[in-house]
C-alpha cells in the first residue's frame, strides 16, 4: 500500500503543476492562485498530517471533487486527455487506498505545540544544570558566566 500512497503523492504534485499550467492559459494570477487554493484545501482537510483532517467518507468525497476540478480545469484549458487521465487515475487511487488500507488512516492528527513543550523542558534542564554547577563551583550561574557568592 505504500506504493499506492506514493502514487497518490505523485498525483497531488501533478495536480499542482497542472493547475499552474492550466491557469497560465488565462492569466498569471490564475496560474498562481489555482495551485495555492488546491494546496491550502488539501493541506487543511485531506493531507495525512492535517490538523483538521476530515473523516474518511467525507475526505474521499473531497479528494474526488478536488481532482475532478483539476481535470475539468485542464479540459477547459484545452488539455482534455490530460484532464481525464488525472481525474480518473486520482479517483481510482483514492478508492484503492480506502479498499487496500490507507497507511495513515489510523494515525490521529497530532496537536501542534509549536515547540513550547520542548522549550520549557530545555529551560528546566538548563536551570537544574546551572543549579548543580553553581553548588559545585561555589558561585551562582547566570547564563554563561558564574558569579561568586559572598564569602562573609
Amino acid at each position: 500500500m505504500k506504493a499506492v500512497a506514493l502514487l497518490r503523492f505523485v498525483l497531488e504534485l501533478a495536480a499542482v503543476v497542472a493547475l499552474a499550467l492550466a491557469g497560465a492559459e488565462w492569466s498569471w494570477i490564475a496560474a498562481v492562485a489555482a495551485p495555492v487554493v488546491f494546496v491550502v484545501v488539501w493541506g487543511a482537510l485531506v493531507a495525512p498530517k492535517a490538523r483538521h483532517r476530515l473523516a474518511d467518507p467525507l475526505r474521499l468525497a473531497v479528494e474526488i471533487v478536488l481532482f475532478a476540478i483539476v481535470g475539468g480545469t485542464l479540459a477547459l484549458a484545452g488539455h482534455v486527455a490530460y484532464g481525464v487521465v488525472i481525474a480518473t487515475s486520482s479517483a481510482v487511487v483514492a478508492v484503492a487506498l480506502r479498499v487496500g488500507g490507507d497507511p495513515w488512516a489510523d494515525e490521529p492528527a497530532r496537536p501542534r505545540d509549536h515547540g513550547v513543550g520542548q522549550r520549557e523542558s530545555s529551560i528546566a534542564r538548563r536551570s537544574s544544570t546551572s543549579r548543580r554547577s553553581s553548588r559545585s563551583s561555589g558561585g551562582w550561574s547566570t547564563g554563561n558566566r558564574s558569579v561568586p557568592r559572598d564569602q562573609s
